[in-house]
């Protein structure tokens, strides 16, 4: 059995927001007069954020496929890479991402899409935890005690819905 969200408004949102960053990034790197921009990070400080954020996500999604075909209805991984820690890593790698993305070059516009960016992602995690604890209610509920939705530690459930 393979577990697959749908595509939820937040999903969308988030989507189009990284995107929106990174077209950000090529235009005013392409074209330095297109608008005021500051540089809040290093060059090689931006270049290991999109290293560090685009690990997390590709390798977790990695991981989560291989989990889903050879373990079918074996339920939730729980036991490999960040998951033991914490349950949505690829979304902890989209918000280092668009960080990046957002301070190098930061502008009025990275200032607004960012933190939209990051309520989008927050939201789109909390609606698969919630799949996620209905399909998996034992395991998930095991596992919630033991992890953080984005960063190990810290478990607020700041909605009950998704």
């Amino acid at each position: 059995m393979r577990m697959r969200c749908p595509i939820t408004p937040a999903w969308g949102v988030k989507v189009i927001l990284g995107l929106a960053l990174i077209a950000h990034f090529i235009v005013v790197t392409l074209v330095p007069s297109s608008g005021p921009t500051q540089e809040l990070l290093s060059y090689p400080v931006f270049l290991g954020l999109v290293l560090v954020g685009g690990t997390i996500n590709l390798g977790h999604y990695i991981l989560l496929e291989r989990h889903l075909h050879r373990e079918a209805g074996a339920g939730i991984i729980t036991d490999r890479g960040l998951f033991r820690w914490i349950r949505h890593p690829m979304y902890l790698g989209d918000a280092i991402l668009y960080l990046a993305f957002a301070l190098y070059p930061a502008s009025l516009v990275t200032a607004v899409i960012y933190p939209v960016a990051l309520v989008a992602l927050w939201r789109q995690s909390q609606h698969e935890d919630h799949q996620l604890a209905a399909q998996f209610p034992e395991e998930h509920a095991e596992w919630h005690q033991q992890t953080g939705l984005w960063w190990p530690f810290s478990r607020p459930d700041l909605s009950q819905r998704p």
